[in-house]
């Protein structure tokens, strides 16, 4: 008869332990419970816009950056690109973006079930990625100079840079809670694969 779940068993005369794995025997809830990574491929994808979303934004400002005519990178805050001639692009680089992040928020939703941050981590980046939206389609004021015939200074707050810099807002403050949220998530799987293992200080050598 063969033991489980640590339950002696006779084999051959002696007594014996049923294997069972040392997560489940010295750590049982060690780690969060997730679905299997990915359960299927269109969950993937929606992961992967997440991943790729940041790389795209920055190449995207980057070039923006350097071709197009009077903006300072060391001046100017990006958000000024979406204006005059060319503005497009970056207001597409916002939605785009935005976009990305949603689509990965709805991938984080069923990856994660209740385990640590499964509530908050898919609603942080959905925020993140609506922030972006918003601040694309409401576009700044412009100023500092650009684009070309703009004040020089810091202009007159209208109704649509008030919502450009609400999504500014939401992005900076989700964007920072999501963060601390996966760290926090990823505690849990960094102590599971290390069942039993404490921190020693080395010996010193004199």
């Amino acid at each position: 008869m063969n033991g489980t779940d640590g339950v002696p068993a006779e084999q051959g005369g002696r007594r014996v332990h049923a294997a069972i794995p040392a997560s489940a025997a010295q750590h049982p809830a060690a780690a969060p419970a997730t679905r299997p990574w990915p359960r299927t491929a269109s969950t993937a994808r929606l992961l992967a816009a997440g991943v790729a979303a940041g790389p795209i934004f920055l190449i995207v400002y980057a070039v923006q950056a350097v071709t197009r005519p009077g903006f300072d990178s060391d001046r100017h805050p990006l958000s000024l690109l979406a204006l005059g001639g060319g503005g497009w692009v970056q207001i597409a680089n916002f939605v785009v973006a935005g976009a990305l992040f949603v689509a990965c928020a709805a991938g984080l939703k069923r990856t994660l079930t209740d385990g640590p941050g499964a509530t908050w981590i898919p609603r942080l980046a959905g925020a993140i990625g609506s922030g972006l939206i918003i601040a694309g389609v409401f576009v700044t004021d412009p100023g500092a100079g650009f684009p070309a015939g703009a004040p020089a200074g810091t202009p007159e707050m209208s109704w649509h840079g008030a919502l450009h810099e609400l999504g500014f807002v939401v992005v900076q403050v989700s964007g920072s809670r999501f963060a601390s949220c996966c760290a926090a998530a990823l505690r849990p799987f960094a102590a599971a694969a290390r069942p039993g293992r404490a921190w020693r200080q080395p010996p010193l050598r004199s």
